[in-house]
């Protein structure tokens, strides 16, 4: 079965205060997730990325999965 990736990216506000919280991330991944095993897919890895700088941080979720073709969101 072929291997696909999906990313969320979006901001998270406990990066402000110096440490990462993935709960206040949890409800938006876990809809992404929903979506991909809905399909039929097969979720391999998710890898998390932060990236910004002084009150700008975006955490971005790359999600890879197995499926027979690749998965709208």
């Amino acid at each position: 079965m072929p291997t696909y990736v999906a990313s969320v990216s979006f901001y998270n506000r406990a990066v402000l205060v110096g440490e990462f919280d993935s709960s206040s991330d949890d409800a938006e991944v876990n809809k992404v997730l929903d979506v991909l095993r809905e399909a039929g897919a097969t979720i391999e890895e998710i890898k998390v990325t932060s990236s910004g700088g002084f009150f700008k941080y975006v955490m971005t979720y790359v999600i890879q999965y197995n499926a027979e073709k690749p998965i709208q969101m």
